[in-house]
């Protein structure tokens, strides 16, 4: 099964540009001789935990894959410094997990296509009540993400937290037109009464909410490295 590297970087102030050049013009070359694969995506965060930020993630076929690439790209001579031409350090914190495709992202998968996603983006991570994973999968995947859909999301990915995040966990990455469309979404997904009888029910089973609370990232895909549908996870 693949892995995904979700990579989140604070940015030195008044460096955000100097970090999309170096991602942009320098980097790729470098992955490429060194054996990473291209991002699956790359974005700016405008709102959320740490922002604004810089994301990105990289998918895997699994850590021995990842381990021998980072081996040879810290080794490689050409690697750039972590500072600017002017000495500056460009980023001031990596914040690093590992993520594995849910079982439940195909439900709610999109048919395949090349074409990149714009508009806004958003990652939301969800900590869950202890030991009921599957039952979390099964709501998003029956009630939430469906109705989402039906409002105008596109559903990117949907992960369970491996390493570096709170588990259980999932971890849902959805795309929307504009943000008006998103808080109108929303804004309906609070009133619905199938949301509402899931959650009741859910409360009445374990005793607390499945969903005990999340961290949401609200993000701007950069126009050289944007994701295409499902993050290419399923066209191979």
């Amino acid at each position: 099964m693949s892995i995904y590297e979700f990579r989140r970087y604070d940015v030195a102030p008044g460096r955000m540009g100097d970090l999309h050049t170096r991602m942009r013009d320098v980097v790729p070359p470098l992955f490429a001789r060194n054996g990473l694969p291209r991002p699956a995506a790359i974005w700016e965060s405008f709102a959320g935990p740490g922002s604004p930020g810089y994301i990105y993630m990289l998918r895997w076929p699994d850590m021995r894959a990842r381990e021998a690439a980072f081996d040879r790209q810290y080794a490689d001579t050409d690697r750039p410094s972590t500072r600017n031409a002017d000495g500056q350090e460009i980023t001031t914190r990596i914040h690093l997990s590992f993520l594995r495709p849910a079982e439940c992202w195909n439900e709610v998968r999109e048919p395949a296509s090349a074409a990149p996603v714009m508009g806004v983006h958003e990652i939301v991570i969800h900590r869950l009540a202890n030991q009921r994973l599957g039952e979390a999968q099964a709501a998003l995947a029956k009630v939430d993400l469906p109705f989402l859909k039906a409002q105008g999301a596109r559903i990117l990915g949907v992960f369970e937290s491996w390493v570096g995040l709170q588990r259980p966990g999932l971890v849902t990455v959805m795309a929307w037109p504009d943000l008006a469309t998103r808080d109108a979404a929303f804004a309906a997904h609070l009133a619905h009464p199938e949301a509402i009888a899931a959650r009741t029910a859910e409360v009445a089973k374990g005793g607390r909410p499945l969903f005990a609370a999340a961290d949401i990232f609200l993000m701007r895909p950069a126009d050289y490295n944007p994701p295409v549908a499902n993050l290419g996870h399923f066209s191979g």
